[in-house]
């Protein structure tokens, strides 16, 4: 059976059939081959590159953008996450003379493949809630929008990773990644934050790694939660009958699920 299920999905198991190399597996690249020549012998087969506890990509590149449109200037605002869902290292970048949001929102993905470069790792997911330029960049055909640069640019330095996939996420799931960017556009610097995050982003990050993590749900909140992560708006509607039995702080829903 070929790697994928016509009108299905994108289908890789376990991985443990799949060659890194030279099979066809990657969905959104040119022949659906890794587009690198770093050919790494530790790693042969798609299963070496997950978590074999967590079934996981080992790391997340969240991404977001504040952006003002009468000085023309956004703050890209740049988490990675390791398979825990723990922050590992976080960054903001000031960019100006940038036309509109969306060419912002490109340019902060952009930002986002070059920190994770940087950062050394070798396979990424990256994750953000600008839904027009993820679509973009899991189309294999040429974009051909006034954005096309900042798309091209992106696909081209994916070419830096074993593996490099991108996915959307809602931006109640991305909190963090926006608390920087609007933290940063109104501080007006870039930093890899050596001093350590802001009380208020702080506040944000202890938030979101409750949320992840499920502490304050009971085990039936914590199935609803993970329901909700895998369906998206078919999720919600499943917690509009449950919120008050489940959840034993029924703001949470209102807070991080609107």
């Amino acid at each position: 059976m070929g790697l994928l299920e016509k009108g299905v999905c994108w289908r890789v198991g376990l991985g443990d059939q799949i060659a890194v190399w030279t099979d066809a597996w990657i969905p959104g690249v040119v022949d659906h081959k890794v587009q690198t020549l770093a050919n790494v012998q530790s790693i042969q087969l798609v299963s070496d590159l997950i978590d074999q506890l967590t079934n996981c990509w080992k790391e997340d590149v969240n991404f977001a953008v504040a952006f003002n449109q009468q000085r023309k200037e956004s703050c890209s605002g740049l988490v990675i996450r390791n398979e825990e869902g723990q922050i590992i290292k976080a960054k903001v970048c000031q960019n100006k003379y940038v036309s509109n949001v969306f060419a912002a929102e490109a340019l902060a993905c952009v930002q986002a493949i070059q920190f994770g470069t940087e950062s050394g790792f070798l396979r990424v997911k990256i994750e953000g809630d600008a839904l027009s330029i993820i679509k973009k960049l899991q189309n294999e055909f040429e974009d051909r929008s006034k954005i096309s640069a900042y798309i091209l640019n992106t696909k081209r330095l994916t070419r830096n990773f074993v593996t490099c996939s991108f996915k959307h996420v809602l931006r109640t799931r991305n909190v963090v990644a926006h608390t920087l960017a609007t933290e940063g556009l109104n501080e007006g610097a870039s930093t890899y934050l050596c001093n350590g995050f802001s009380t208020a982003v702080l506040k944000v990050v202890e938030e979101d790694y409750r949320v992840r993590t499920g502490i304050g749900l009971n085990i039936e909140a914590r199935v609803i939660f993970r329901e909700m992560e895998l369906n998206g708006d078919m999720g919600r509607e499943i917690i509009k009958d449950a919120r008050a039995l489940v959840f034993w702080n029924p703001r949470f829903v209102e807070e991080h699920w609107k």
